[in-house]
C-alpha cells in the first residue's frame, strides 16, 4: 500500500542518514507508515466532503469515529487492504446516503442513537486477542469512552435544535458504525480465546 511505502522510504532514508540505527528501522517504518496512513485517510475524507458539498459533515466523521475507536475499540480487519476498504467504505458511504435519509423523523434518529450508545456502553473498551487490557487500562479507556459518547450526545441533540439534519443524522450513523464494530471485535476476540484455547 501506499503508506508502507512512504514508510519504508522515510525510515531508509533516516539509516543512510545515520539519523537512526538499521535495528530501529522495523519500528520507524510501521510508525511512519501508520502516520502516513493516518494523513491520507483524513486528508481524502476532507476532500470527498469538500466535493460533495458535505464538509462539516466529513470533519463530523473523523471526530467520531476517531475518537470512539481510540477509547472503545473494535474489530480488526485480517488484512490492513482489507481495513482500508471498509474504512473507506464507510466514509464514502455516510457521506453519499446522509441527504437521502434527511426525511426520516427526528425520534427514530434518537431511538437509535440511544441504542447504539447501549451496545458501546456495554461492551467498550473491547480487548483484542493480540493486546489484552489490564485492569487500569480497562477502567481509564471505559471512562474516556463515557465521556466521548456523553459529548455526542449533547452534540447530537445541540444539533436537532439547530435543525441541521444531515449533521445529526452523520453523527448517529458514526454512532452505530462503532457499536456494530464493537460487537463483531467482541465475538471475534471471543472466537479467538477459543481457538487459542484449543490450541493449547
Amino acid at each position: 500500500m501506499i503508506s508502507n511505502l512512504i514508510g519504508h522510504s522515510i525510515a531508509k532514508t533516516l539509516v543512510e542518514c545515520n539519523a537512526i540505527r538499521q535495528e530501529e528501522l522495523a519500528l520507524y517504518e510501521y510508525s511512519f507508515s501508520y502516520l502516513s496512513e493516518n494523513v491520507l485517510y483524513y486528508s481524502i475524507t476532507i476532500l470527498a466532503g469538500a466535493l460533495s458539498g458535505n464538509l462539516s459533515a466529513s470533519v463530523l466523521i473523523l471526530i467520531i469515529l476517531t475518537a470512539l475507536r481510540c477509547c472503545g475499540g473494535g474489530a480488526h480487519a485480517s488484512h490492513p487492504l482489507i481495513c482500508v476498504i471498509i474504512t473507506y467504505g464507510q466514509t464514502l458511504f455516510i457521506l453519499h446516503y446522509v441527504p437521502i435519509l434527511t426525511h426520516i423523523k427526528h425520534f427514530s434518529w434518537i431511538v437509535l442513537l440511544l441504542i447504539s450508545d447501549t451496545i458501546i456502553l456495554l461492551l467498550a473498551p473491547v480487548n483484542h486477542i493480540n493486546k489484552q487490557l489490564n485492569v487500569t487500562q480497562h477502567i481509564s479507556l471505559r471512562k474516556r469512552c463515557l465521556f466521548s459518547i456523553a459529548v455526542i450526545n449533547l452534540l447530537f441533540f445541540i444539533l436537532i435544535a439547530l435543525n441541521y439534519r444531515k449533521l445529526y443524522i452523520t453523527t448517529v450513523i458514526c454512532v452505530m458504525i462503532s457499536s456494530i464494530s464493537e460487537v463483531i471485535g467482541h465475538l471475534t476476540n471471543g472466537a479467538s480465546h477459543e481457538r487459542k484455547n484449543r490450541n493449547l
